[in-house]
């Protein structure tokens, strides 16, 4: 399976990094998640039938969706 880390910035406790695993996970191109608040990454693994195209935008809605949550958000 295919996976991207990601810089997540402004968690500040256990509801956040929450809220972020909700945020990402909500897109119909993740297939999971995973959140560590102390490193500030997420590592998102992507669906099967996910293409090289698909997975450069699905990033960067990764990212607009993290954002409008509240946090900082870059491609690691």
């Amino acid at each position: 399976m295919k996976s991207t880390e990601f810089r997540v910035q402004g968690m500040t406790c256990g509801g956040c990094e929450q809220s972020v695993i909700r945020t990402i996970s909500a897109l119909a191109e993740v297939a999971s998640v995973r959140v560590d608040r102390g490193q500030e990454k997420a590592v998102v693994t992507w669906k099967d039938s996910i293409t090289s195209d698909g997975q450069a935008r699905a990033s960067k809605s990764v990212c607009e969706a993290v954002e409008a949550a509240g946090f900082e958000c870059a491609p690691a």
